[in-house]
């Protein structure tokens, strides 16, 4: 996403699940979402400036330049 507007969802303002993955650039407004503004699964990572993203819930996301997600996907064969 790039420069996009979010707002007004009953629920969350994006909702990454499913082994996701989402770039997100500023400039990105986030507003009057029923839930967080980016909210992901254990299996979904969030990139480019998703950390700036304020109230953010998102385990898996890279938060500054050159760190990789924390992503571990179990029992795949």
């Amino acid at each position: 996403m790039f420069d996009m507007t979010v707002s007004n969802n009953t629920e969350e303002g994006v909702l990454e699940q499913n082994l996701s993955g989402g770039g997100f650039y500023n400039p990105l407004t986030f507003s009057g979402n029923g839930g967080a503004p980016l909210l992901c699964d254990a299996f979904s990572v969030a990139f480019g400036d998703a950390g700036t993203i304020q109230g953010e819930a998102c385990k898996n996301i890279t938060k500054g330049a050159g760190k990789a997600p924390n992503l571990r996907i179990p029992n795949t064969h």
